[in-house]
């Protein structure tokens, strides 16, 4: 066996099959990856496409509520006109095709007396389920799928009570929406051959599919399958289909109905969906079988001709050489080629062997130290690519310079732009007292120092006067330093250097290019590092704005909700039991018609004015039609003159409009100031200065009250406190502008706010 694959012709052989099996490990993967992807797709297909079917029938049952409620309001339902609601009914069907009918029945018997198609007779709807849970829940309700009354299509019935609020139902108008829509939806949304859409009940009786629905329509789904669903209400999941076809399945709930949950599903056959990456594997292995057979044979039979007989010359000749025969000559020099050129070096070698082993000898030490030194370099960028912490990766800078130089000590020294110096931050191997002694060199000394090539060494510091702290560096016994400025993208990042304790050192040319490439590599940890930590401050800074916007949105949203239904939902009831009392008395022919109607006219003044404070906070209309002065001038009024607050105001520069936004934001800041005084700060007096000069906008808020600790407020951040005090600087910052809040305890407040006016 050891002799088989001695052969240099097996060799070949196995060399070209050990080339092929990367590609066919690699188009093996490629064909899992896709499949993986594929089906991912084809599992986020099937998941979208049901929450598009939800979706679609959400709006349905929406619609489907509004038109109801419009048609229970009808008179012509309400004084039981057949003909009348029958006429309205087909017209409302024709403008409407997703409806399969739209009727009413009394409350009583269930008798239809009105409905979209005309029938003869008497039909009644007295024993439907959903008839009978209409009138329980009094209000708009649906029910299970089930056939139309009189065309029996099979539909989802909604009902709702025709009734007054001080009487019980007198009818139910109903309206059914035709199941057609789920056919419609498949043919639109794209869906590979095969795939199905089926609607199930809560019992698992298939309500209809698509396709097939002659098929399928009343049958059963399995147990598993029926247990799923109930367990949740989407999910996606694998399995074999009841007519045998693998697929991909997707749930989720089409509507929730008095009756129980209604659930869609649609399944992706795994043949389709996994046709395309199946014929590709096979393709790609077809081709790299065919092309590794050609290989192969080609070196099986070319490789004997082209390589083995040269080579079997060329170990005769070795093994002659090995003897001491150094007159033996392959006699294959003159052939081109590779194997010519090594046929030459072995007919030189027999004159130059020794010469050749000294000197091979002389490069395997200059490789060790290569080697040695770009190992080094390696193991710093590694230790320096894991941290991102500045103190930690100026340690580790100092520790494996030292270490890699063979230093006993190194530096580093950041520069600092606002003093123009390069102050020494960290050291190894030196003093924590020497460290803190070392003089900041002025950025003007270390480019004089580097000149062009951004590396100095100073061989004795004692015979350098020149050099800023020579005689601290002689005194600790310093003698020799030698240093490389970093940079990064052109900017000085500062000065890195190794020292050589008690004895002069010289760096050799390999040292000091190693000593670059570190520095190169600090100057580039030092800056990631800085990025890092920038980075993390603006994403807290993000997230803390965001926060803060949602949490004032949600605040707004609340009050609005509070101001509808404390004030104009109030109002409005009010309203329609006065109306109520007028139409009793109108048809009692009672002379208090009129009282109660003009009770009802001041009920409805009161929700419009209240609806109209509602708008005026939202955004008052002065500050669009008139701009800021009135605006701020009408909210303080509006705000502080209920509490016995008075307000003065003082303009000057302000001839002109200035942009929406300086306005907006201007007016939001002297809302929120105006607000927090009428609600805390127990003013009597508050003075507002509005002043424009030199293209920035001045707004001052100043009031005698008792005033509150700046310092403890700003400094509870999860309590809520505050939010307003940082949303103005935060509206002042983005202009490009700068918001002071000066107070203190019993001492009053003032908000100044400058920002630029952008006109």
């Amino acid at each position: 066996m050891r002799a088989f694959f001695a052969s240099l012709r097996i060799r070949l052989v196995l060399l070209v099959i050990l080339a092929f099996l990367p590609s066919l490990v690699l188009t093996v993967y490629t064909a899992a990856e896709q499949r993986q992807r594929t089906e991912v797709e084809v599992r986020d297909t099937a998941l979208r496409t049901v929450r598009l079917a939800t979706s679609n029938q959400d709006q349905l049952v929406e619609g489907a509520r509004q038109l109801l409620i419009a048609l229970a309001a009808l008179p012509a339902v309400r004084s039981r006109d057949r003909r009348a609601c029958d006429t309205f009914f087909a017209t409302l069907l024709e403008q409407y095709p997703l409806y399969a009918n739209l009727w009413v029945a009394d409350a009583e018997d269930g008798a239809i007396y009105g409905s979209g198609i005309s029938f003869p007779g008497k039909v009644t709807v007295a024993d439907a389920p959903y008839f009978a849970q209409t009138l329980q829940a009094e209000g708009f309700t649906g029910g299970e799928y089930t056939r139309e009354p009189i065309s029996g299509a099979p539909v989802m019935p909604f009902g709702y009570p025709v009734a007054t609020p001080w009487e019980r139902p007198r009818a139910v108008v109903f309206a059914g929406i035709d199941l057609n829509w789920l056919y419609q939806f498949v043919a639109e949304a794209g869906l590979p051959a095969g795939s199905t859409l089926t609607v199930i009940d809560r019992n698992g009786r298939v309500l209809t599919c698509c396709p097939n629905p002659e098929q399928w329509m009343g049958s059963m789904v399995p147990g598993d399958v029926l247990q799923m669903l109930l367990a949740d209400d989407e999910g996606v999941n694998q399995r074999v289909g009841a007519d045998g076809v693998p697929r991909i399945y997707a749930h989720k709930v089409l509507c929730c109905l008095a009756s129980g949950n209604v659930y869609v599903q649609v399944g992706i056959p795994m043949a389709v969906a996994f046709a395309e990456s199946d014929h590709t594997l096979r393709r790609n292995l077809l081709a790299l079988g065919a092309v590794s057979v050609f290989a192969l044979l080609a070196a099986w039979f070319g490789g004997n001709a082209a390589v083995v007989r040269e080579v079997q010359h060329l170990v005769r000749t070795t093994k002659r050489l090995a003897a001491g025969d150094f007159a033996a000559r392959t006699g294959l020099s003159r052939h081109s080629g590779e194997l010519g050129q090594l046929a030459g070096s072995l007919d030189q070698m027999a004159g130059a062997l020794e010469l050749r082993e000294r000197e091979r000898r002389e490069n395997e030490e200059a490789l060790r130290q290569h080697s040695a030194r770009t190992e080094a370099l390696a193991r710093a960028a590694s230790r320096l690519n894991t941290q991102l912490d500045l103190p930690s990766v100026l340690n580790t800078v100092c520790s494996e310079t030292a270490a890699a130089l063979n230093a006993p000590a190194a530096s580093v020294s950041l520069y600092d732009p606002q003093a123009d110096v390069v102050r020494c931050v960290a050291s190894y191997g030196l003093p924590p007292e020497l460290q803190a002694q070392i003089p900041p060199l002025p950025r003007a000394a270390i480019k004089a120092l580097a000149a062009e090539s951004g590396m100095f060494q100073v061989a004795d510091t004692a015979a350098a006067p020149d050099l800023p702290g020579s005689a601290l560096y002689a005194g600790a016994g310093m003698r020799t330093c030698a240093g490389a400025v970093m940079e990064h993208e052109g900017e000085l990042v500062g000065c890195l250097v190794v020292f050589a304790l008690d004895s002069a050192r010289s760096l050799g040319h390999d040292e000091l290019a190693m000593l670059r490439g570190l520095a190169d590599q600090a100057a580039l940890a030092i800056s990631n590092a800085r990025l890092y930590h920038a980075l993390q401050h603006e994403q807290r800074a993000c997230e803390g704005l965001l926060a803060k916007v949602i949490s004032a949105q949600e605040d707004e949203r609340k009050r609005i909700a509070r101001e509808l239904h404390d004030e104009t939902s109030q109002n409005l009831n009010a309203l329609i039991l006065s109306l109520d009392r007028a139409l009793a008395a109108v048809r009692a022919q009672s002379p208090k018609a009129e009282e109660h109607l003009a009770a009802g006219k001041d009920i409805a003044a009161g929700a419009l004015e209240s609806v109209h404070r509602l708008v005026s906070d939202l955004r008052p209309s002065l500050l669009d039609d008139l701009g800021l002065v009135p605006a701020i001038n009408w909210y303080g009024e509006e705000r502080l003159k209920p509490h016995g607050i008075a307000m003065s105001m003082q303009c000057r520069g302000m001839d002109i409009r200035l942009p929406a936004a300086v306005e907006t934001a201007l007016f939001r800041i002297a809302q929120e100031a105006i607000t927090n005084i009428a609600r805390h700060s127990g003013a009597t007096e508050v003075q507002v200065t509005l002043q424009m000069s030199d293209g920035r906008v001045r707004l001052v808020v100043e009031d005698n009250g008792r005033g509150f600790d700046v310092a403890a407020v700003a400094a509870v951040k999860h309590s809520g406190r505050g939010l307003g005090l940082r949303g103005m600087q935060e509206r002042a910052v983005i202009l490009g502008g700068e918001c002071q809040i000066r107070s203190r305890p019993g001492g009053g407040t003032v908000i100044s706010v400058e920002v630029p006016s952008g006109t």
